[in-house]
């Protein structure tokens, strides 16, 4: 479990720690406001840790995977100015974020994709988001 202290130096460059999880692989979200910047951090040999590099990657490698999901997330930001819950603005990207998991993970042969659904958008239970600012 990853302790306060871990965060420490991130704390001191002025990160905000804005979100706590122990109980989901002991994960943190650091929010920095300029530039605009959230930070996820999690305990040691986390694997969500590395199915976000496997979303980072894709989304170098891929350009059209890349201006979609950047068109997504600029969408999704709540207009009106207030600040809304994180599961609000995952839920209006969750189809896309499915979809670009599916094909970075076919791609790395994490998965067949014969035994995907039908429709590429099915792929279970895969949205996690990584926020930086819009590309």
């Amino acid at each position: 479990m990853m302790s306060r202290h871990t965060c420490r130096p991130s704390l001191r460059r002025g990160f905000v720690l804005d979100i706590r999880e122990p109980w989901w692989y002991g994960h943190r979200m650091l929010r920095l406001e300029e530039p605009a910047c959230n930070l996820h951090v999690w305990s040691l040999g986390a694997p969500e840790a590395t199915r976000h590099r496997i979303f980072r990657d894709w989304l170098r490698g891929n350009e059209a995977n890349r201006e979609l999901y950047a068109a997504v997330k600029c969408g999704s930001v709540s207009t009106d100015g207030r600040r809304e819950l994180v599961s609000r603005y995952n839920e209006r990207k969750q189809e896309t974020v499915r979809l670009i998991y599916s094909r970075a993970f076919i791609a790395s042969g994490l998965i067949d994709p014969n035994t995907l659904p039908c429709d590429e958008f099915a792929f279970p239970c895969l949205c996690v988001t990584v926020w930086s600012p819009p590309f």
